[in-house]
């Protein structure tokens, strides 16, 4: 009984994971002296369920936030997300100027690799894993130009 239950509880893992597409995954380079990145990509829910990202990880920084960029009194002001939801049959895209994963506390010598891994977890204790190139911020810039 206990092994059927662990079975099934990991089939139904896999099920909602399945649910979940992300593409377009990068991080920016780092600039020369500065240990802070940037991530950004698209998330896709195509489950009937809402997916609520409540955190994310990586082994390549310190600490991993969820932010967002907003217009306020005529500036650019970055703020933190306590979390993200993803409706059921919706996308949310992490993109400069939107909503952005801030990575503090990089490790050079990741990054010089040239990808970075990262975890996303969910409230329903969900972990999505991206492997996200590091791109230069002109090249970024150049390749997301098209999608715009």
């Amino acid at each position: 009984m206990k092994y059927a239950l662990v079975l099934m509880c990991s089939l139904w893992s896999a099920i909602l994971s399945a649910e979940a597409q992300i593409s377009d995954a990068y991080v920016r380079g780092l600039i020369p002296g500065r240990d802070m990145s940037a991530g950004f990509f698209t998330f896709k829910n195509s489950g009937d369920q809402p997916i609520v990202l409540v955190g994310a990880s990586s082994a390549a920084a310190e600490r991993v936030e969820f932010h967002t960029s907003i217009h306020e009194d005529g500036m650019m002001k970055m703020r933190a997300l306590e979390n993200v939801t993803v409706a059921p049959g919706e996308s949310v895209t992490f993109a400069p100027g939107g909503n952005h994963l801030m990575l503090f506390g990089c490790d050079e010598k990741v990054f010089a690799a040239g990808h970075v891994m990262l975890n996303l977890q969910s409230a329903a204790g969900e972990s999505f894993h991206l492997h996200m190139p590091v791109m230069s911020a002109k090249s970024a810039h150049s390749s997301h130009s098209m999608n715009h």
